[in-house]
């Protein structure tokens, strides 16, 4: 790596070399993690330890699920404890020290790993959160770009990553059913050091979902969703413009599908649902249902009622198998 892979990355030669650069990274990620002969287990033990950080109310009781069951599932590997200090809190990474250009990827490779989980938990990039390395600055720094986008300290006493303590109250947003498209990403960030951008929209999707199921008569607004961010409403409307949505389209998508679903799942009446979801009349939220779904949300009720009815039916009387004697 005494070449910097990533410079002058228009020419070929430079691309050949970046990509011999993340193939060797990922060959010495592997053998060095002792994953050479469990990489399947390994994704496997990953997979459920965010699964169960999912569960999690804000990234901080995420973190505290990280630290206490990460041992448990590769103890031999890494060794974790939390440290407070002052307007930050430190995630300890306790591993054996080794000089050299190994030793600050080794080094590296937790602070990655537990940042690309923190961020995809909370649905978006964790701005300021930086790293320190007990090693020195032996790799080019657009090298250690690829693979860290943080602040990296070197030669410090541990290695750790360094994380404000506010972006530690930003709440959990990921679910279970998002774990199989983060894990295809998790994979090339943290063994081959490719990083693929985070969408806003599924942030905000999620979001709105969960703080309306939660409590519905909680403000569902977009400064208010900026403010759980902590983000700019500006910087929001310009993410969300380059992939071609806007909020209003977000939101007016969200509050259907639970509207459907209130509808489907429970006994609130036309005028509580158009309430709960922010309409200054019944009258509005019943043009609206009618507008995205052809049909009104009573008849909408009313149909779904019918085909659940059926479905309890047909499965309560399954059908017969017609034996030879019977044709």
């Amino acid at each position: 790596m005494a070449d910097d892979p990533a410079a002058g990355f228009d020419d070929p030669a430079a691309q050949a070399r970046l990509a011999r650069f993340l193939q060797l990274y990922s060959q010495w990620i592997i053998l060095h993690r002792g994953m050479s002969e469990s990489l399947e287990i390994w994704a496997e033990q990953s997979k459920i330890l965010v699964h169960c950080m999912v569960g999690a109310g804000t990234l901080e009781e995420a973190l505290d699920l990280n630290i206490r069951f990460a041992t448990l599932f590769w103890g031999k590997y890494i060794e974790t404890e939390l440290r407070h200090e002052g307007d930050h809190t430190a995630v300890i990474f306790r591993e054996p020290l080794e000089q050299g250009r190994d030793g600050l990827i080794r080094a590296m490779w937790p602070l990655i790993a537990t940042l690309s989980q923190l961020e995809f938990l909370a649905g978006g990039p964790l701005k300021g959160v930086s790293g320190r390395v007990p090693t020195p600055a032996c790799v080019p720094r657009s090298t250690v770009a690829l693979l860290f986008r943080g602040l990296l300290a070197y030669n410090a006493d541990e290695a750790a990553l360094v994380i404000p303590k506010h972006l530690l109250q930003r709440p959990v947003v990921a679910r279970a059913r998002d774990i199989p498209a983060f894990f295809e990403k998790f994979m090339l960030i943290t063994v081959t050091g490719v990083q693929a951008p985070i969408k806003m929209r599924p942030m905000i999707e999620a979001l709105l979902r969960s703080g309306k199921i939660s409590n519905p008569d909680a403000s569902a607004d977009l400064p208010s969703l900026a403010t759980r961010l902590h983000q700019s409403v500006a910087t929001i409307r310009r993410r969300l413009r380059s992939e071609g949505t806007t909020f209003r389209s977000i939101k007016d998508d969200v509050f259907d599908d639970i509207a459907k679903a209130w509808l489907r799942e429970t006994d609130y009446t036309i005028e509580a649902i158009a309430t709960m979801l922010g309409y200054s009349d019944t009258y509005g939220f019943r043009r609206a249902f009618h507008r995205r779904n052809a049909i009104p949300p009573l008849s909408y009720r009313h149909k779904a009622g019918l085909r659940k009815g059926a479905d309890l039916h047909n499965n309560s009387h399954p059908k017969q198998t017609v034996g030879p004697e019977q044709v």
